[in-house]
């Protein structure tokens, strides 16, 4: 694609007028107006709108900060993609004069997924319940949106989470799917870094690297992050991301241990809700025994993860489900991860696989899908 044009509107709207049409980003209402969180919004919004177009020329209608100009070339380049040219970069680089921030207070880039309930839940252990606070941007993820929000709420009031915002982005960008990566991450940061200023908090945290693959999308990478880290304290913003690695089956051991409600209401099935009903009353077919969480469609990869690591770690269930159905739902899975291989095999960890190896052998079953 030879050009784009992005236009900015205040307070907090980008528009573009994309291959497709219009695309825009609005922040609606609740959210901190400063100079700080303009530059960041207008930049990072930028960068969110043409990352899955990739055009060679980027005209704006506003100034760039310099150094997200270079973030967006190595983001091209990650995707070996040309440079783009820019037509209106300021001449020189910003920098503000901020109050400090804590090392005990942190915020929590909260999706509302297993990942972020693992978050709270660890940061509420260590920093305590009135150090942490949670940031939801709604509309991010765009298929599942009214789910997110929705299990969102339901993790505030049945988790006692207090320290809780929610930002309403309109969001008509065609940035979706497995290429949303190339620069969802730092969007979301760069909308809860306002945040983290406002309560003093000096770390934003995300969830960790511990299994990534080599095919990692630019913003899904540690070395990105850390480039990305060094980026905002060279404009002077006392605020960090952070994460801790822990692999996929250990996190969802420690919440069925220490946080069982909380992986109840996480919502990170991808099956969209008008398919899920139906879906679901498949399974109460096959396995009538086999109690899937209200969130779950019980057939997506994310769904069969966390019910896997459920028949492996979670005594409740095995007090409910029948073996017969039990063996049912390792069976099927085995066939559904044979059947879908090439479109999963990516995302499939080797803590996953593990467990798979494990369950399969305690109900005896031979799988055809691990070697």
């Amino acid at each position: 694609m030879r050009s784009l044009s992005v236009s900015y509107q205040y307070p907090y709207s980008l528009s573009m007028e994309g291959p497709k049409g219009p695309e825009r980003l609005v922040i609606r209402a609740n959210y901190p107006e400063t100079p700080v969180s303009e530059m960041l919004f207008q930049n990072l919004g930028l960068m969110h709108l043409v990352a899955p177009h990739l055009p060679s020329r980027i005209i704006t209608d506003f100034l760039l900060e310099p150094r997200f100009v270079e973030l967006i070339r190595r983001m091209y380049a990650w995707e070996k993609y040309p440079a783009p040219d820019f037509s209106n970069m300021a001449s020189g680089p910003m920098r503000f004069s901020l109050p400090e921030t804590s090392g005990k207070k942190v915020v929590i880039a909260y999706s509302g997924g297993k990942d972020s309930v693992w978050n709270a839940w660890w940061c509420r252990k260590r920093y305590g319940s009135e150090n942490v606070s949670l940031v939801h941007i709604a509309q991010m993820n765009k298929l599942s949106a009214s789910e997110e929000k929705k299990s969102v709420l339901a993790q505030r009031d049945a988790l006692d989470f207090p320290n809780i915002e929610i930002v309403e982005l309109l969001n008509s960008s065609r940035n979706r799917g497995y290429s949303i990566m190339r620069s969802r991450n730092m969007f979301i940061v760069g909308l809860c870094i306002p945040f983290a200023l406002e309560r003093g908090a000096s770390r934003i945290i995300i969830e960790g690297f511990a299994e990534c693959t080599a095919g990692e999308t630019f913003t899904g990478t540690e070395a990105n992050i850390r480039g990305f880290n060094s980026l905002i304290h060279s404009l002077g913003i006392p605020v960090s991301v952070g994460w801790r690695d822990r692999k996929e089956m250990a996190l969802l051991r420690d919440l069925l241990s220490a946080c069982p409600d909380g992986l109840a209401l996480a919502n990170s099935c991808f099956t969209a809700k008008y398919f899920k009903g139906y879906i679901r009353k498949s399974w109460k077919k096959h396995t009538p025994t086999f109690p899937l969480f209200d969130t779950q469609c019980g057939s997506c990869l994310k769904c069969r993860i966390t019910n896997i690591a459920r028949i492996r770690y979670d005594e409740k269930l095995l007090g409910t489900a029948s073996p017969q159905d039990i063996r049912t739902y390792i069976a099927l899975t085995d066939k559904w991860l044979m059947d879908k291989r090439e479109e999963v095999d990516d995302m499939l960890t080797e803590s996953f696989m593990g467990v798979m190896k494990r369950v399969a052998q305690q109900y005896g079953i031979t799988l055809t899908s691990v070697e």
